[in-house]
């Protein structure tokens, strides 16, 4: 898959904070899949259609990434809402790959960040089907002795356009008021047609 790298710099605090974005050129196909959100209600490749989405592959027992990044996208959200419609506002969704511990805590979890991030998980056929229709990764390691394993997956936030395909990438750290501007371009742009 081709990208187009593109790469903003602000000076911040005596330092520099980037905010990158890459645009897909040819998004992979989304297969059909079948999971749960976190209110225990259906959620599918279907639900992706009619509207921007921002996803996150992660784990709800992650100690940085995940909950670094979602707190970085509530910023995010909080300054789009200045400049792009109410109506237009990307979903976010958390899609949790470690069924078996996300299951039971994923309400709570994606609830303390903000009230309308959807975390969805479910089988592992069904996760699969999702992560390779967002060109991501995860993978479960082998557990220690003691049972403890982690989780590798991927840090940065997928941007799926309302025809419900991958569209862009947005790297972690995010800067609220640059993202927010890329999202609200992405949207203009994608109106116009000019993909």
């Amino acid at each position: 898959m081709r990208t187009i790298l593109l790469a903003l710099m602000l000076a911040f605090s005596g330092g520099a904070l980037s905010s990158t974005f890459s645009m897909i050129e040819k998004p992979p196909e989304m297969p059909s899949f079948s999971l749960t959100d976190h209110h225990g209600k259906s959620f599918s490749d279907q639900d992706l259609k009619g509207q921007w989405t921002l996803v996150l592959v992660g784990f709800t027992s992650c100690p940085d990434v995940c909950p670094y990044t979602l707190g970085n996208l509530e910023h995010v959200l909080a300054e789009a809402s200045s400049k792009i419609s109410p109506k237009n506002i990307p979903n976010v969704v958390f899609l949790a790959v470690d069924p078996n511990r996300d299951a039971r805590n994923l309400a709570d979890y994606v609830g303390y960040f903000h009230p309308d991030f959807i975390g969805v998980s479910g089988g592992v056929k069904d996760i699969d089907a999702f992560v390779s229709g967002i060109d991501a990764f995860y993978e479960l390691k082998k557990p220690d002795a003691s049972g403890f394993y982690d989780v590798s997956h991927s840090a940065d936030i997928r941007v799926l356009a309302p025809s419900g395909l991958l569209h862009a990438t947005l790297s972690i750290p995010m800067n609220a008021p640059i993202i927010s501007d890329f999202l609200l371009k992405l949207q203009i742009d994608y109106r116009r047609g000019l993909q």
